[in-house]
């Protein structure tokens, strides 16, 4: 007996991204003549396709474009002892971790586990704030998803130069309109700034207009805050791709 059964076939395509386009696996539905034995053999391929196209796709995420195994690049920058590590790895472990001052880079890919941005992957690269390591900025950010630039909330004598840091890697080329979460760090100590002092030392409303950015106050020892502000760097991300996507089609 002879029948029209659904295969499958893998195959690449190139989805549209602000910064170029990425390979990407997506399961597609072909139908093929061949010998089927057993009515059961119709219907795991036809479980095999609702799962594929509906689990693996888009995975639940009501507003987002983003697949559910596609990740999103990410680059942590920041002054010396702002917290980026502390940051990073409360966001891998969850806890708390003793680090010592990033010589060079660290690299880890996360999958965000709370909030709107729950199931998306993200290769994070936390890059060292010593000033002989900031020239390497430029190179880390390039073409990124989204900027984290993370200040420390209580030392004021170095905002103003974290402003200048700042201000240089949003002026790149291939940095204009990257979303750029801002985490004011170290919110549980006294005299720490609050979001509008914040704000205003590093002149953020100088940015370039298309730079969409957001001001996260934070505790990165015990994880305050830092969940709340990657769902806020989500959404600029996902708002600036459907933003690319509708001038492309005009």
């Amino acid at each position: 007996m002879r029948c029209c059964e659904l295969t499958y076939r893998i195959i690449k395509y190139k989805t549209d991204e602000p910064h170029g386009s990425r390979n990407q696996l997506v399961a597609h539905p072909i139908q093929a003549c061949c010998s089927v034995t057993h009515p059961l053999r119709m219907l795991m391929w036809l479980l095999i396709y609702l799962f594929l196209t509906q689990e693996l796709l888009w995975m639940g995420n009501g507003f987002s474009n983003i697949a559910a195994f596609q990740s999103l690049h990410i680059v942590m920058l920041g002054l010396d002892s702002a917290g980026k590590t502390t940051v990073l790895y409360r966001l891998k472990f969850n806890e708390f971790v003793n680090t010592v001052p990033t010589i060079g880079f660290n690299t880890e890919k996360i999958k965000l586990s709370n909030g709107t941005a729950k199931g998306i992957s993200c290769h994070f690269w936390d890059v060292g704030g010593q000033e002989k390591l900031r020239p390497l900025w430029k190179s880390y950010s390039r073409c990124t998803d989204g900027i984290i630039y993370v200040v420390d909330s209580v030392d004021v004598d170095r905002l103003e130069e974290a402003k200048t840091e700042l201000h240089k890697v949003t002026k790149f080329a291939e940095n204009q309109g990257t979303p750029l979460l801002v985490i004011a760090n170290k919110q549980d100590l006294p005299k720490s700034l609050t979001v509008t002092e914040i704000e205003k030392h590093l002149a953020l409303h100088e940015l370039s207009p298309s730079t969409t950015y957001h001001v996260q106050p934070a505790c990165a020892i015990i994880g305050e805050g830092l969940h709340e502000g990657m769902d806020k760097l989500y959404e600029m991300i996902v708002k600036r791709r459907k933003s690319l996507k509708q001038k492309k089609k005009r």
